[in-house]
């Protein structure tokens, strides 16, 4: 059994490393990208909008996030992944980022309430400032 264990923590200690530090983010401060640069992700909204489908709210889940819906597909292809071909998968992926980037900046400059840039409410420009206020 502790070898096992050992197998699983060796195989997945970044996935492990990063779920440690993302977690306290998520349950207790929210987004990390909002609480530490003021910003909101490109997958914000993703949350809200899993939770509306699962309140058969399907409206509200496209208004959160409107790429909420290829979300199955994505993991589907996922799994797959090791049968699929490279270049398909290069393609796949290439289609997800430009869909994600493209859905970012429209949302972004659409006057979303979701997703929204205000550095000045972020953690990090917060303790430049305070640093910066006790220098001068």
């Amino acid at each position: 059994m502790k070898e096992k264990i050992k197998r699983i923590f060796k195989r997945y200690w970044i996935h492990i490393l990063v779920i440690i530090i993302v977690a306290p983010f998520y349950f207790t401060l929210g987004c990390p990208f909002r609480f530490l640069g003021g910003f909101s992700c490109f997958g914000c909204g993703m949350s809200r909008a899993a939770e509306a489908i699962l309140h058969f709210d399907f409206l509200s889940a496209l208004q959160m996030h409107p790429l909420i819906y290829i979300m199955p597909i994505a993991v589907v292809l996922f799994l797959l992944r090791k049968k699929l071909p490279e270049k398909l998968k290069n393609i796949l992926v290439a289609v997800f980022c430009i869909a994600f980037v493209g859905v970012y900046f429209f949302r972004l400059f659409s006057g979303s309430e979701i997703v929204y840039i205000d550095l000045k409410s972020g953690f990090i420009y917060q303790c430049v400032e305070y640093i910066k206020n006790l220098i001068i």
